[in-house]
């Protein structure tokens, strides 16, 4: 399964996601990319979101379910999952399903594709999570741009939020550098 962050970095491969073969996963405002929503399978975001993405669901025919832990929506996280947003509880879901995960966008902190001055925000809490996972799903986490293996396995976790709230890109991938660039700079002036 691949799931699809919003973190600055996916834009770097969305040739790779266009062509990824199996469930796609994506999350919160991704419904208003048309190519992305398209392709996914599954949806899960903010609560407040849900009828958004149901209407948007309708309005263009997409065939992704809508995952979330309340009752309205399509799909129901397993109950014993307690991550705490929802990239790393579809991780969870996806995982207890028995699914190898894929995972593009999911930068752990810094620059949002839809929420302006996210990158100064300390998502460490994100990297927390992660690691959690990571400790008992590693052989089924795979990364596609930024591996994020390194920090998942270090004590640090302030590591890229200490980058990141100071301005620095915390991602070393150079194709998704160069997309989290250009998007910077592209969007400062």
């Amino acid at each position: 399964m691949l799931i699809v962050g919003n973190g600055l970095s996916r834009l770097a491969y969305k040739k790779e996601i266009q062509n990824f073969k199996g469930e796609v996963w994506i999350f919160n405002y991704a419904f208003k990319e048309k190519w992305l929503a398209r392709k996914a399978t599954r949806w899960a975001g903010h609560t407040e979101l849900i009828e958004m993405a149901k209407k948007y669901k309708e309005k263009y025919d997409y065939k992704y379910d809508i995952w979330g832990g309340v009752s309205s929506a399509e799909k129901i996280f397993d109950k014993n999952i307690k991550a705490g947003d929802s990239g790393s509880t579809a991780a969870w879901q996806a995982l207890r399903e028995g699914y190898d995960i894929w995972c593009v966008g999911i930068d752990l902190g810094g620059w949002d594709i839809y929420s302006p001055e996210h990158e100064k925000q300390n998502k460490s809490i994100w990297v927390m999570r992660w690691k959690r996972l990571y400790k008992f799903y590693k052989d089924k986490i795979h990364w596609i741009g930024q591996d994020h293996t390194e920090i998942l396995r270090s004590p640090n976790i302030t590591k890229y939020s200490s980058l990141y709230t100071n301005g620095k890109i915390h991602i070393r991938d150079e194709k998704s550098r160069k997309a989290i660039e250009k998007f910077i700079g592209k969007n400062s002036k």
